[in-house]
C-alpha cells in the first residue's frame, strides 16, 4: 500500500513536472571558501585538508549550505537533495584517516579498512551527524520556502559512489 507521501507526490506529478535542484559541489565552489572555512572551529587540528570535503560544510558552514538550498528553492526547485554525496564513513576516511601509502607504511588493503575505517567510532558518528544535519537543513529550507510560496517542497537524500574500488588489484 502506498504511503500518504507517495500518494501526495503521485497526485502532484499528474498536474506538473517536478524540478530537482542543481549541482551542490559546483555551487559550493562559487562561494570561494578557504580551508579555514571548511574546518570551522571544530576541525582546526585535522591533519588532512578538508576544503574538498563539501559535506563537512553542513556542520562547519550551515549558513552557506542553507543559502544554497534557499537559492535552488527560490529558483523553482520542488525537490532539494541533502548535502551528503560523500557522507559515509568510508568516504570521510579519505579526509580523517592517514593513508598508509603516503608515508610508506603499507597499502589500503582489506586489513587497513577493517582496522582503521570500518570500526572507527569517530567516522561512524561523523557520518551519522553529517546525514542528520544535512537532512535537517534541507527540511528547514523546504518548509520555509514552501510556507512563503504556498507550494510544498520535498527533500531527497543524496549519496555518491564509493571512494574506493572493490577490486583485487594490489592497490
Amino acid at each position: 500500500m502506498p504511503s500518504d507521501l507517495e500518494k501526495e507526490i503521485r497526485s502532484a506529478l499528474k498536474e506538473r513536472i517536478f524540478v530537482l535542484d542543481g549541482a551542490m559541489g559546483t555551487t559550493i565552489r562559487g562561494y570561494e571558501l578557504e580551508e579555514k572555512d571548511a574546518r570551522g572551529g571544530r576541525f582546526q587540528k585535522n591533519e588532512k585538508d578538508l576544503l574538498n570535503n563539501g559535506d563537512i560544510l553542513s556542520i562547519t558552514k550551515p549558513d552557506v549550505i542553507g543559502d544554497i538550498h534557499k537559492r535552488f528553492l527560490e529558483a523553482g526547485s520542488d525537490i532539494i537533495e541533502t548535502n551528503t554525496f560523500s557522507a559515509t564513513y568510508l568516504a570521510q576516511s579519505e579526509f580523517f584517516v592517514e593513508d598508509p601509502r603516503e608515508k610508506g607504511k603499507g597499502r589500503k588493503d582489506p586489513e587497513f579498512f577493517e582496522r582503521d575505517v570500518v570500526h572507527n567510532p569517530f567516522l561512524k558518528d561523523l557520518a551519522w551527524e553529517l546525514n542528520v544535519k544535512s537532512a535537517q537543513l534541507c527540511r528547514e529550507w523546504c518548509d520555509r520556502i514552501g510556507n512563503e510560496t504556498g507550494r510544498k517542497r520535498y527533500v531527497a537524500g543524496a549519496i555518491g559512489p564509493m571512494t574506493v574500488s572493490l577490486t583485487t588489484s594490489p592497490d
